[in-house]
């Protein structure tokens, strides 16, 4: 230990206190160890890697090795092989639990409530009954569906949900849903936008997607299956601050009808949103004033459709009309046309705009009504263009958030579809424009590859 401060104390310039504390590292065992021992382990790992190597690079020497091995496991824990060894192997089939096919009654919530109720039970609560919802909550829809069908419900954030309809928990139809989250783990800001009951997959059935900020999206049904489906999966890309506003499905042969916050529509046969992966983000569905947005209204007349369509306003405002009066665009990025004259006094913003059925009875939400069901005449018809009233609401200070469809749309093997080479000749009406504007609509709108880049 002497000597071995005095030689750090000459080579390093250090003083006597710095020699001891390093010394005092037993650093000073270093001069009493044997060299001979270094030496022989330094050639003994030397050995050992040589071998190592050469069984990564001899493929027989490799194999012989593990045989010893095993050989020496073997004799360690000495058993009897408990399985078979076949020259061939069949297939391995795991079984499933079958699945009982039954009528139930579901309903589905806004916030992500959901419920299954046997028809027992439904009917026994009563005509229209529902079940308990929380304030400021809304029925997205009710319908009725078999336990072997599979619930499509997309959120406002772009994503969707595969919910096969026999994980729904079963409960009485009087009492509140279920979250969704004891299945999906659902956000508690993500909302239901729509959704469908599938009873299957089938091909040429497309669903369109539109967006807040006027994306829209034409994407296969079949795209939609999932064998895991415990998380939301992306349905749409969305923009910060842009939100999923409307889904509906289209047969091959239908007209998009795309409505804007300020009562701007535009109409336009399906071929001119091109079909997409689930992950794209989508073309341009309008053409959109910077003080305008689409509202979550998306509709599609199909081939064949006879029902008018209804427009509701936030403040209460009423109005119905005639598809077939629809301007239908030569281009999505035509002008867009008026569905009602919109004032900035007295201002009605399009809440939602749905077709009508033969009983017309809807969700409504508003600052006074918690999801009420409200009754509606459709049975007359109003021009295009108008001024629209106030004849929904129950004072001058209500103001309707919310309106929702009284069914679930079922879609799958009863659904219609058509080819392209099956379109029936249509009669377009182009919007008159300016010079300006006629050259630039008129080159047509070419798609970015980031909208097909998140599909590869």
């Amino acid at each position: 230990k002497k000597e071995s401060k005095s030689r750090l104390m000459n080579r390093f310039n250090l003083t006597e206190t710095q020699a001891e504390a390093i010394v005092m590292l037993h650093l000073y065992r270093l001069s009493s160890t044997n060299i001979e021992d270094l030496q022989n382990e330094f050639n003994s790992l030397n050995k050992t890697v040589a071998s190592l190597e050469a069984l990564l690079h001899n493929d027989k020497k490799l194999r012989k090795k593990l045989a010893e091995e095993l050989e020496e496991v073997y004799k360690a824990h000495p058993s009897t092989r408990l399985s078979q060894i076949e020259d061939e192997i069949q297939e391995f089939v795991v079984e499933k639990k079958a699945i009982i096919k039954e009528e139930v009654r579901i309903s589905i919530t806004r916030d992500g409530y959901f419920k299954r109720s046997s028809l027992k039970s439904y009917v026994s609560s009563g005509e229209d009954s529902l079940p308990a919802i929380k304030g400021g909550d809304i029925f997205i829809g009710t319908s009725n569906a078999f336990t072997t069908d599979t619930i499509l419900a997309f959120t406002d954030k772009g994503n969707y949900l595969y919910i096969p309809v026999y994980e729904l928990i079963d409960n009485k139809w009087k009492d509140e849903g279920k979250h969704i989250s004891h299945l999906i783990s659902l956000s508690g800001d993500e909302k239901i936008v729509n959704a469908f009951i599938v009873d299957e997959f089938k091909e040429n059935v497309n669903l369109i997607l539109a967006s807040k900020f006027g994306n829209i999206k034409k994407t296969a049904l079949s795209d939609f299956v999932l064998v895991r489906y415990t998380k939301p999966v992306k349905a749409m890309n969305l923009l910060k601050d842009d939100a999923l506003v409307g889904v509906d499905y289209v047969d091959g042969d239908s007209k998009v009808v795309v409505m804007t916050n300020k009562g701007k529509y535009a109409m336009y046969h399906e071929s001119n949103v091109s079909l997409i992966g689930t992950k794209g983000a989508g073309i341009r569905a309008i053409a959109l004033k910077e003080d305008d947005e689409v509202v979550a209204s998306l509709v599609t007349l199909r081939r064949g459709n006879k029902a008018q369509l209804l427009a509701i306003t936030n403040k209460g405002g009423l109005k119905v009309f005639n598809p077939s009066n629809l301007v239908e665009l030569t281009s999505r990025t035509n002008k867009p046309n008026e569905l009602y004259k919109f004032y900035n006094v007295d201002a009605h913003y399009l809440v939602s705009a749905f077709l009508t059925n033969d009983d017309p009875k809807y969700f409504v939400l508003s600052n006074i009504r918690a999801a009420e069901i409200l009754d509606i005449d459709t049975s007359k018809t109003t021009p295009l263009g108008k001024s629209i009233k106030s004849s929904l609401l129950i004072n001058d200070k209500e103001e309707i958030r919310v309106i929702r469809t009284y069914d679930i749309v079922s879609i799958g093997s009863m659904t219609k579809t058509y080819k392209a080479s099956e379109k029936e000749e249509v009669k377009v009406v182009e919007t008159p424009t300016s010079k300006e504007e006629k050259v630039k609509e008129d080159k047509p709108e070419q798609l970015s590859f980031l909208d097909y880049i998140n599909d590869l």
